[in-house]
């Protein structure tokens, strides 16, 4: 609806829009409004355009004349003409903070030297001009624009970080809270009034960067800086700043914010991020709170932050009450509310069976704009550039720091649905997204807020599915063809041939590597319920990397495994049967994804960058060849007139044909192979001594075994053809993914003594079951992996840690035996005596943990 204040026959100009709704058509359609005064009501046509707010993204259809419109969403104001030159001019003033700390300090010399005369009244005002100055400097947004310039002349979107910092601190340090009040109503008028074209950024990220602004999500302020008005202002500016540096990317220019945020201080940035997912953490926390006033109905519900509440008398307080309570809403109090409905009084975390459906966020812009002001920083996170050059505060953040947990409460079965497409169906045509703004909002689509035990739910809800759909299409092509068609992926191998045979199972069972995988042992009566799987994959990697393979290469200074440097070596080209052996590993490694098996691999980050098709750097050269990256490093360091004359280099470099190693016939055979082209006639300078090292790095990491990889990759992606949860990992998590948790040099048995279960009779309070978990911890990482790989056929701990890995205790008898321990690997399940004493236990179980193969002893 549209109204006119005064007179009906006002132009359109004079019109402002007050509401909006969605409608149906293209940009120029008209549209009936009904116009009002107090005299008659007329409907009349008006020519349109659709255009999205500045601040929460809502599409509007506005008047082309009109030279302003209100967002009855957010409440924003914007207006069409955007800011012209003289404007510009007129607030060419800024915010200098050492003039705010004379002016403070004049107002501190007034009382002591006055202390005794100044009356009440005079008290109160001392600090007026300290209110003049904000007032002064917080009327537009330009002359905030303007203020606390970067260090560097040529970046004018740079902020001086500490300059802002000591501004807000002299304002916490007065004591009265009226400045700091009257900063943050300015700074609200200010951000409820938009210009459409305009396309400054340095101003929000400057009101953004205050350190107060936190205390409206946790309710904990600077000193004395805590009331309801001040939580509840805050919370204007946070929500208003968010959603306009994230609404960037509608007018192209996120590229300029994204390129800030690279250069950002990593305590700044990292700060900033905190804030972030506080505030996503607080929007969830709204949601769980409306759901569960629902639930508690005899109790007398308290209002929490809406869209509808407006802000009175130039944002001076929110027009509403906390009934009952003078505190502001914050995220501990409203979880508290929820987890306390469950039995789980004091927790600040929703209910296990607590799920946020898709519907009560997709189209929350709060979540909407905080998601993709975050995904803002994740893009500039990962694009900060790290060397050792480089000062810690260019350093990146660890892909863990963007995880919020609130999200593993979110129902991620039917948010992945609506990601890849439409429910109850493998194979599809992604269906056509909206949110609005044209897509459907699923946090798949920012997958570095999900954490990596989510991911993995994820992953296994959609395994699940393919297996399934495969053996229900084996099923139904059984009863079709009237021939039994297995619904399993079987893989019958002998151990003594372990690579061969497994190879050609592969082969005979192309289409059938999405099915679930069963192993079988010739001459072994085991039946696979998960444990020989396991010792298949360990047997088989193990195999797959024994030198004599030539598949791959132990870099010694490293103590990683690399491909072979012989792939580009045309002496000795890798023959068919070897390049199958690297499609044979891809296949192996994503079927261990595939079916949950943690392989016990020592490759590089720059394996699984090459997976995810991330670009490799210096860093990732560095962890495979690090003393020759040290040298590289001197060589981009050297800085004097005699570089040729020093290194005498040329663009080719030489590196040792690996097969010597593996066959004594072989002769230890030098190659050397130009960089680039005619790069044997090239001379390194210091002028061209960067891309000398780019070029080295490309040729090991990438050219040198691009034909190898290829093939490894052809089989990985095989088996993941179908599926499209492997996208939601970076390499980190895909490196944790596949090998489990590679952090620790020592296993966790406090942990995994927590979640264990104690069954046949069992009980944990057993002088047999405390003395095994004693010996557990005493043993060295050497005896504690044997243990591990006895009991659970991998001596690798799952992605998610120990606290993760399913494990059980049962007792055999009921009396002493000589007899030694079993392990039911399919189970994660140890089986003890009720040995007399822990030196007796200690012995039987060393003996099987070391002596055990298969389902025999050697």
């Amino acid at each position: 609806m549209f109204r006119r204040s005064k007179s009906i026959k006002k132009t359109s100009k004079q019109i402002e829009v007050i509401s909006h709704s969605k409608t149906p058509g293209d940009e120029g359609e008209q549209l009936k409004v009904r116009v009002e005064d107090k005299r008659k009501s007329v409907t009349v046509t008006v020519e349109t355009e659709r255009l999205n707010c500045l601040c929460c993204g809502m599409v509007l259809d506005i008047p082309r004349t009109a030279e302003k419109f209100k967002c009855c969403v957010c409440h924003v104001t914007t207006y069409r003409g955007g800011q012209t030159k003289s404007e510009t001019y007129k607030y060419k003033t800024s915010i200098d903070v050492d003039d705010l700390a004379v002016i403070v300090k004049n107002c501190f010399n007034d009382i002591v030297e006055r202390k005794n005369e100044m009356t009440q009244e005079e008290k109160y005002n001392v600090f007026n001009p300290v209110n003049d100055y904000i007032d002064a400097k917080f009327r537009h947004h330009q002359i905030l624009e303007n203020s606390f310039p970067g260090s560097s002349p040529l970046v004018d979107s740079d902020v001086n970080t500490e300059q802002v910092l000591r501004f807000y601190k002299i304002l916490f340090s007065l004591p009265t809270r009226r400045p700091y009040f009257r900063m943050l109503c300015r700074m609200n008028d200010l951000l409820r009034k938009a210009n459409h074209n305009c396309t400054h950024f340095r101003w929000l990220i400057i009101i953004l960067m205050n350190p107060g602004l936190r205390c409206c999500l946790i309710g904990k302020a600077q000193g004395g800086f805590d009331s309801q008005e001040i939580r509840t202002i805050s919370y204007e500016l946070l929500k208003r700043s968010i959603g306009y540096l994230s609404n960037l990317d509608r007018q192209k220019h996120s590229k300029k914010l994204i390129k800030y945020l690279m250069r950002m201080p990593l305590s700044c940035f990292k700060e900033q991020l905190e804030v972030l997912n506080l505030y996503l953490t607080f929007q969830f926390s709204k949601i769980m709170y409306k759901d569960n006033q629902s639930v508690r109905t005899r109790i007398q519900p308290r209002r929490m932050p809406s869209d509808g509440m407006e802000l009175v008398n130039n944002s001076t307080y929110w027009n509403y009450h906390l009934s009952g309570s003078d505190e502001s809403p914050n995220i501990n109090g409203i979880l508290e509310s929820k987890s306390s409905e469950h039995g789980q009084k004091g927790k600040s975390v929703p209910s296990g069976d607590f799920k946020f459906s898709p519907y009560q966020y997709e189209n929350d812009w709060h979540i909407l704009s905080v998601t993709k002001l975050i995904s803002f920083f994740f893009t500039a996170n990962q694009k900060r550039n790290i060397s050792c050059l480089q000062s810690e505060n260019n350093g990146l953040l660890d892909t863990s720091t963007f995880y919020n947990t609130i999200l593993d409460f979110i129902d991620y079965r039917k948010d992945f649905d609506n990601w890849r497409g439409k429910p109850n169906r493998l194979h599809f045509v992604q269906s056509k997204e909206y949110d609005g703004n044209g897509k459907q909002f699923t946090f798949c689509k920012y997958p570095f807020l999900i954490s990596l035990g989510l991911k993995i739910s994820i992953m296994e809800y959609e395994i699940r599915r393919i297996m399934e759909y495969e053996a229900e299409q084996a099923f139904l092509l059984s009863l079709d063809k009237g021939k039994v068609i297995d619904v399993y992926l079987k893989v019958r191998v002998r151990r003594s041939n372990i690579s061969s045979d497994s190879l050609q199972s592969i082969k005979e069972h192309q289409g059938d590597l999405f099915k679930s995988l069963k192993v079988e042992f010739v001459g072994e009566p085991g039946i696979d319920a998960g444990g020989l799987r396991k010792e298949w994959f360990m047997l088989l990697t193990k195999t797959l990397f024994d030198p004599r393979t030539s598949l791959f290469v132990y870099v010694p200074e490293s103590r990683l495994i690399w491909f072979s440097n012989s792939a580009q070596n045309e002496a000795s080209i890798p023959d068919k049967e070897t390049m199958e052996l690297y499609y044979l590993f891809g296949v192996v490694m994503a079927l261990a994804i595939f079916n949950s098996t943690i392989l016990n691999l020592h490759f590089p980050k720059a394996l699984y960058k090459k997976i995810c098709g991330e670009p490799l750097k210096f860093d990732d050269y560095a962890e495979i060849y690090p003393e020759t990256a040290q040298n590289l490093q001197k060589l981009l360091e050297y800085d004097g007139d005699d570089f040729s004359e020093v290194f005498a280099l040329n663009f080719e470099t030489t590196f040792i044909n690996d097969m010597w190693e593996i066959n004594p016939k072989n002769i230890k055979k030098y190659n050397t192979v130009e960089l680039c082209a005619n790069g044997k006639n090239m001379s390194v300078t210091s002028s061209n001594k960067e891309e000398y090292v780019k070029l080295w790095i490309d040729f090991y990491l990438n050219k040198n075994i691009s034909t190898t990889f290829e093939k490894f990759l052809l089989g990985f992606k095989r088996v993941f053809s179908v599926s499209k949860s492997i996208k939601l990992f970076n390499f980190e998590e895909l490196q944790r993914l596949v090998c489990g948790d590679q952090d620790t040099n020592k296993y966790d048995f406090g942990m995994l003594k927590s979640v264990t279960k104690y069954i046949g009779g069992m009980n944990e309070n057993m002088p047999v079951a405390k003395w095994f978990w004693e010996i557990a911890q005493e043993w060295d990482i050497t005896k504690q992996k044997k243990l591990m790989r006895f009991v659970t056929g991998s001596d690798g701990v799952p992605a998610t840690g120990m606290s993760t890995l399913p494990f059980k205790l049962s007792l055999l008898g009921s009396s002493d035996s000589d007899k030694l321990p079993i392990a039911h690997t399919c189970f994660n399940e140890l089986c003890l005596w009720q040995y007399r004493s822990k030196e007796k236990l200690e012995s039987k179980l060393k003996w099987a943990v070391t002596e055990s193969e298969g389902f025999g002893f050697k």
